[in-house]
């Protein structure tokens, strides 16, 4: 069994700091997005806000690589509003764009859809990264996206405590992480390798 490190309330200091009453919450499919919108959801619930949620999922329509993870995104969506029924979570939100590019950063997208819906606190999924494993895209371990990532100071393996703590074993299974974004999962790119080392398991596997 993975032997998660301890996961301290670095993501209710968060929230406290940045969430208002009309966050958007960007999902993927994948695991890092699922526990951003789950934690979000829980805070609002048990603090009794009266605050509405927006789901949004960025598209990729050129490349067409995201209609497997929107499928699980929306499973996933479906799941946790059955989960906070008291939590007010509107309708997904698809933020299509064009790229050949397929590393680009979404950034600039998260950003565009976050105005096209006037919200102001967003919400990423984003985590550390371990020191053994190389870089891809933002720097995942600088202290300027530690601090702007709900889960900016966790990685992996801090992932799966939270997936035990907060009983998410059912949902585990319909995320996504694999970067062909396809099913089965290569179990060869760093996003799996990842997940691996993190859950110890791959794509559709159970904890």
């Amino acid at each position: 069994m993975i032997q998660a490190a301890n996961t301290s309330n670095k993501w209710e200091e968060w929230l406290r700091k940045n969430l208002d009453n009309n966050p958007i919450v960007f999902i993927s499919g994948g695991t890092d997005s699922t526990l951003a919108l789950y934690l979000t959801c829980h805070y609002i619930s048990k603090n009794n806000l009266d605050y509405a949620v927006q789901p949004c999922f960025i598209y990729n329509k050129i490349r067409n690589v995201g209609s497997l993870p929107l499928q699980r995104a929306k499973l996933i969506l479906d799941y946790i509003k059955d989960r906070f029924n008291d939590v007010k979570i509107k309708d997904l939100y698809i933020y299509y764009y064009h790229s050949k590019q397929p590393g680009e950063l979404k950034a600039k997208y998260y950003n565009k859809a976050a105005n096209i819906l006037n919200c102001k606190c967003k919400i990423y999924g984003g985590i550390s990264k371990p020191n053994h494993f190389p870089q891809h895209g933002d720097d995942r371990n600088s202290k300027e996206y530690k601090e702007e990532s709900l889960l900016g100071y966790y990685d992996k393996r801090d992932e799966y405590k939270f997936y035990i703590e907060f009983n998410l074993q059912e949902i585990f299974p319909f995320t996504m992480s694999c970067t062909t974004a396809k099913y089965p999962p290569c179990k060869k790119c760093w996003m799996c390798q990842e997940k691996k080392w993190g859950f110890g398991v791959f794509d559709g596997d159970n904890i």
